[in-house]
């Protein structure tokens, strides 16, 4: 993400608007209202990664030509309160259903994480 620091996301929790996040990314990440970030992303940590990028890079890419800004994406390492995972899952619902869109990075693991 350091490459295309026009890619934003949502915080942790829905709390986590409102207090100082203990997740050494939370610096990537900005506020986000239900309904406005435009893609959940979900992938396998085990997939490839430099694939898994270039399939992010030309989604990021359409999308930008498509609506002429960079996308807000929800992004787990940097969305989810790394010092605190088991209380923001059971938000994960409500972060998936705040997102215009569902994107699947997948590779041979996706389907049997």
């Amino acid at each position: 993400l350091k490459a295309r620091p026009d890619i934003i996301c949502n915080v942790g929790t829905l709390e986590g608007a409102f207090r100082q996040s203990t997740n050494p990314l939370s610096h990537l990440c900005v506020p986000c209202r239900l309904g406005a970030c435009d893609a959940f992303i979900s992938h396998s940590w085990h997939d490839n990664a430099p694939r898994k990028w270039a399939t992010l890079q030309h989604w990021c890419k359409s999308f930008e030509e498509q609506h002429g800004r960079a996308p807000t994406v929800w992004l787990d390492k940097i969305c989810i309160d790394q010092s605190d995972i088991q209380s923001d899952l059971k938000c994960l619902p409500i972060f998936l259903a705040g997102c215009n869109e569902f994107l699947v990075l997948s590779g041979e693991t996706y389907t049997s994480r």
